[in-house]
């Protein structure tokens, strides 16, 4: 993990300073400012930067892809390699691209509601992005550890365990700030009291929201840890929890019924409870044992591949160091 943390850290402060130069400039350079391309630019830039920087620091500099590749091969790109990757990465890369899609019609919703209401729903959900990132690193290890402990039912089972305590309890904890100086968390945003007053008004539904998200979240990697199939009845689930409840709730109840603000946020939260109680099934109905034989059986399969790679591979060295030899 230290890899991409420390190219995170640079890119940070990558795209501050790229940021800071397109907009207002530097030397001669006079910028290109906010309604020009300086913000586009930059985001143009910076993740290239970002992958420029982990390729130096993981590849180049630590080598730590030398245990674990042992050079291109056409096994390694074989259907069968395709299929399993495919099966899991289809259905996961679909689910985010439901959340993103439908989360961009739902906020176009709020426009309908008002000018105030559209800025109060942004703070929202910057507030609940930040939030988020603050302990979305422990969903993604629960899901590296679980698949880790894949042969070991027991083992899968706890780490579970831990990784929704650890999850739930980042919320409770973002929750319980949020309650207490919800005030100054807005004012990081704006000092408009309009505004404030506003996003008060959804602390509850917020809050219930911010939970269910964290449970779903989890519950979501894990699904797609376990294998294609709970891969897909997280994207069947995504689906129908966003088109048939969240995005007629995120018109009906701001809208419609005028409950503002707090609608929006009532209305994720249904979406969020149907997929919680649909994974939560599907993971309940996960029958350990059989699931950490047929993991044991591809990690076998796995290591027989890497091992004839690697055995092909010394083979080609040692060929070539008789030749050279030879010659």
């Amino acid at each position: 993990m230290l890899p991409a943390t420390f190219a995170t850290c640079i890119t940070v402060v990558a795209n501050a300073t790229f940021n800071y130069v397109f907009i207002y400039g530097y030397g001669s350079f006079e910028g290109l400012g906010f309604i020009g391309t300086g913000p586009v630019l930059c985001l143009a830039v910076t993740p290239p930067a970002a992958l420029t920087v982990f390729t130096l620091y993981a590849v180049v500099i630590r080598g730590y892809h030398k245990d674990y590749w042992f050079g291109w091969s056409m096994q390694s790109i074989s259907w069968g390699r395709l299929h399993t990757f495919l099966e899991l990465g289809t259905p996961t890369a679909l689910s985010a691209v439901v959340d993103s899609l439908s989360g961009a019609v739902a906020g176009s919703f709020a426009g309908l509601a008002g000018t105030s209401v559209a800025a109060a729903q942004n703070v929202c959900t910057g507030l609940f992005s930040l939030s988020y990132s603050t302990v979305s690193g422990f969903s993604t290890a629960t899901q590296i550890r679980r698949a880790h402990d894949s042969g070991k039912p027991e083992s899968a089972k706890r780490i579970l365990k831990l990784g929704s305590a650890t999850l739930l309890l980042g919320g409770v904890v973002v929750c319980l700030v949020l309650g207490v100086a919800h005030n100054k968390v807005w004012q990081i945003w704006s000092s408009d009291p309009e505004l404030i007053a506003l996003c008060n008004s959804t602390l509850v539904a917020f809050m219930a929201s911010v939970m269910t998200c964290y449970c779903r979240f989890l519950l979501a990697v894990v699904s797609v840890s376990l294998g294609p199939k709970e891969a897909r009845v997280n994207l069947v689930a995504n689906n129908i929890a966003s088109w048939l409840i969240y995005i007629p709730l995120a018109y009906i109840m701001p809208i419609k019924w005028g409950w503002g603000l707090p609608g929006f946020w009532w209305s994720d939260w249904s979406g969020e409870i149907f997929k919680v109680v649909v994974l939560s099934w599907s993971v309940s109905q996960v029958d350990w044992a059989q699931a950490s034989r047929e993991a044991q059986e591809r990690a076998g399969m796995d290591v027989k591949q890497a091992t004839i790679v690697a055995m092909s591979r010394a083979s080609q060295v040692a060929f070539s160091t008789r030749a050279s030899l030879v010659a």
